[in-house]
């Protein structure tokens, strides 16, 4: 596969503080990456950097020969009182692109209906696709995409998701998505890259969830505190604990024989149920906001 970016070594520090500690990963053409971590983790610090926004940085922007990269950081900005086709018109004029391909364009997101409203009676979900296009408008090979599904509805959600799964397919675009919706990020990307404090802590292959046999098993319990030591006493990791279940990450094939190691323990419980381990799961371990101290 063709590497369209790699990241080698990325570090930035504010004064005392360090936004980002040597980052490195790659991007191959044609894939989603999710870029996944809680506020302040350097997320749109690092995609900032990726396009020219922040300078002053250590390590190495590697880009593959002729790459032009699109972005939507942030809110994106347009012109109100001008309908969506005047916007998009202006930026193909200062990007040197033609009519045709505005229009061309238009059709991959779903606006063509909506260019001759003013920007200004657009949904929220409405002006990220806008975004989108004006971003699509030079053909990049890389799409950077912060936050786009902040402030959506379910279905603004949706429809935006399978917008960005058709460019990627349709047009081989590669794309780096940061949200904190980890379930639509596991429904659209190929990968996930985990960052904490500026660091990556983990490179996640989404297909690596979906094939895996990983379990979470919750429980219901009567007595968690006794039952909590008994699961420990018996090397079983407790992957959540409330005042009412006890949530365990264990093999499919071993989720069989949950029942009789509760009833052989004595153990009283009055529900079980299975569900399989997702990328958020993941995420809060990753986090250590899941573990059982």
């Amino acid at each position: 596969m063709t590497k369209v970016l790699e990241l080698k070594n990325i570090s930035k520090k504010y004064k005392d503080y360090s936004a980002l500690n040597k980052v490195s990963f790659s991007l191959d053409e044609g894939e989603i990456i999710g870029l996944v971590g809680p506020n302040g983790s350097g997320k749109t610090t690092l995609m900032r950097i990726i396009v020219g926004l922040t300078k002053n940085f250590e390590g190495e922007v590697l880009l593959e020969d002729g790459t032009a990269i699109g972005c939507v950081i942030e809110t994106p900005s347009f012109y109100p009182f001008m309908t969506g086709y005047e916007n998009l018109k202006y930026f193909a004029s200062i990007n040197d692109v033609s009519i045709e391909k505005v229009m061309e364009t238009t059709e991959l997101l779903g606006l063509k209906d909506a260019l001759n409203k003013k920007v200004k009676d657009y949904s929220l979900g409405m002006k990220q696709r806008l975004g989108i296009l004006a971003a699509l408008l030079r053909d990049p090979k890389l799409l950077i995409l912060d936050e786009p599904t902040n402030g959506l509805d379910p279905t603004g959600i949706h429809e935006l998701r399978e917008y960005i799964k058709g460019i990627a397919r349709k047009k081989k675009i590669t794309v780096l998505i940061s949200s904190h919706i980890l379930s639509e990020l596991e429904k659209i990307c190929d990968k996930a890259v985990i960052i904490k404090h500026g660091e990556i802590v983990d490179v996640l292959k989404i297909d690596d969830f979906k094939n895996s046999s990983e379990v979470i098993l919750t429980i219901g319990i009567e007595n968690v505190i006794d039952a909590s030591k008994i699961f420990k006493d018996n090397n079983i990791a407790i992957f959540k604990s409330d005042k009412d279940s006890i949530s365990i990450s264990v093999n499919k094939e071993e989720s069989n024989g949950i029942v009789n190691f509760l009833n052989n323990n004595n153990i009283k419980f009055n529900s079980l149920y299975e569900q399989k381990r997702t990328l958020e799961d993941k995420f809060l371990d990753l986090m250590e906001e899941n573990n059982i101290k």
